[in-house]
């Protein structure tokens, strides 16, 4: 055997060990096994390196090609969580249907008129948010400072209804006829919800922040810090506590959540941040019996996250089963540390 394939055998059995933890990360709750949760984010890193890995014992052909190939055919319906190749493209003669969107602001660090005031956004730059074939009805928006309050056609909406609790915002086109919130205990995050009468009929809108991580912060200082390896292990130690503390008030989260949809009297739209991804436990819970807006209408990567970790979708458009999706976008604007996520909306056949 040649000598670099002797080398390559333990870096294949490494990557198929962690891909395998991957593809089982959606079942296993990282309360009770914490490596699940690193797991779910691994799923767009270790794929392209399991091709390679293919591809290698394939030259030539070698028995270790399998245990790769195996796994390949098992990851296609996560592949398919992060990637599409058959999204639709709207037209004049598609359904007006609605438009809802979802962006995590940032705290308007990005769209704010006076970086002094943040009680007012640019309103140019917060209509180009979005497509213009995709201007929102519906707009779902996450970590909005408590001082902001929109003032006409801001988001592109004019004359809007207003739902909002703690950092988090609905804004409608439509009038919203009832509403309510959820807190939850020890976490700044929440989840409001609206019922909403559009044009396809009374739906109850979701709009989700889940339990932030909250990290950024603490790694920028132990990537910039002097090497000291009793206080660097001792800080990423702390990162790895504060990393498993959110983990488990998201599960909490998702299962309330998935609850309160489930006894939604209308149709439901699930919108926003969910801070996890579509490879996680908390993703699945919440996802049980509902369509993502990704799924049936996308085309291409699905990465909503524009911050330093490439490649993540973390921000989501869920629906009921009644309702369907003629076009998926996420548009390619970068005035927060998120991509703003658009879905058109009709009512299901």
């Amino acid at each position: 055997m040649r000598k670099a394939a002797v080398l390559f055998i333990p870096f294949t059995l490494i990557v198929s060990l962690f891909m395998i933890m991957t593809l089982m990360a959606p079942w296993v709750s990282p309360s009770s096994f914490w490596p699940a949760l690193f797991a779910a984010y691994a799923f767009v890193y270790l794929f392209p390196v399991l091709i390679l890995c293919f591809i290698f014992w394939l030259r030539p052909l070698n028995r270790w090609a399998l245990l790769p190939a195996i796994l390949l055919l098992l990851s296609i319906p996560a592949l398919h969580r992060h990637v599409q190749w058959g999204g639709t493209e709207y037209t004049s003669a598609s359904p007006k249907g609605v438009v809802i969107a979802t962006l995590n602001a940032y705290s308007l660090h990005k769209l704010k008129l006076d970086k002094k005031d943040p009680a007012q956004v640019d309103r140019t730059k917060s209509a180009n948010l979005f497509p213009a074939d995709m201007q929102p009805d519906i707009v779902c928006l996450q970590e909005v400072p408590l001082s902001y309050q929109p003032r006409g056609p801001d988001w592109g909406i004019s004359n809007s209804f207003l739902f909002r609790h703690k950092n988090s915002l609905i804004v409608s086109r439509y009038p919203i006829d009832a509403k309510g919130k959820k807190s939850f205990e020890g976490s700044g995050n929440s989840i409001s919800w609206a019922d909403i009468t559009t044009p396809i009929g009374q739906i109850r809108v979701f709009n989700v922040h889940l339990q932030s991580n909250r990290i950024s912060q603490d790694t920028d200082h132990l990537a910039h810090a002097p090497m000291d390896e009793a206080k660097t292990w001792s800080g990423w130690k702390k990162v790895l506590r504060k990393v498993l503390n959110s983990t488990r008030l998201r599960e909490e989260q998702a299962r309330w959540l998935a609850n309160a949809v489930q006894q939604s009297p209308y149709p439901t739209l699930v919108a926003g941040d969910f801070n996890d991804t579509p490879q996680s436990y908390a993703y699945r819970i919440i996802r049980k019996g509902l369509k993502d807006s990704f799924e049936h209408g996308g085309f291409g990567f699905g990465t909503t996250f524009a911050g330093r970790i490439p490649g993540l979708r973390i921000d989501f458009i869920l629906m009921s089963p009644d309702l369907d999706v003629i076009n998926h976008q996420v548009s390619p604007v970068r005035y927060s540390d998120h991509y703003p996520v658009l879905s058109r909306v009709i009512k299901a056949d």
